[in-house]
């Protein structure tokens, strides 16, 4: 189950072609995406809409298959997007479906991450530090040194508290 997990999450920051080898795991991954391809994305919330376009383009989805998941999302994440988790979740989800996430219907969902950095952490959580992490990479951006460093004196001391 982790390497099907690694592999969904590798892929969908299109570091790696999706589903390169087929699993129990992998069927499964699939049967779900296609599952969460045919719910209504009328009313979902704007953390869920990333969630579900960056697991749809794990699973192999192409990014113009995505597109229309990524406008409505679009609608709904300047309002959403108000933490540096929550930006990163919609940058990743726009980087995901080919699109840039510096400048999704206007606004730098980049910038809002940034500003919410300091002393090496961004936000308060342990998720606005991994996602705002991983979105950061996803988008060809650096992570800073401080960053990466406070990720790693947390290694052995029971990491961060939610």
């Amino acid at each position: 189950m982790r390497r099907a997990a690694a592999a969904l999450v590798i892929a969908g920051l299109g570091l790696a072609p999706a589903m390169a080898t087929a699993g129990p795991d992998d069927a499964a991954a699939l049967r779900a995406a296609a599952w969460l391809e045919r719910q209504p994305v009328t009313g979902m919330p704007g953390g869920q809409q990333a969630d579900a376009i960056v697991a749809l383009r794990a699973a192999g989805r192409p990014p113009a298959r995505l597109r229309t998941r990524l406008s409505r999302l679009a609608r709904v994440a300047p309002g959403y997007a108000t933490t540096a988790g929550a930006a990163a979740k919609v940058s990743l989800a726009a980087s995901a479906a080919g699109a840039d996430p510096s400048s999704l219907r206007g606004v730098d969902y980049l910038r809002r991450i940034r500003v919410r950095y300091a002393s090496g952490r961004y936000g308060v959580t342990a998720f606005d530090q991994a996602l705002s992490m991983l979105a950061l990479s996803a988008a060809g951006r650096p992570v800073p040194a401080a960053a990466r460093s406070a990720l790693r004196r947390t290694r052995g001391s029971g990491g961060w508290g939610f």
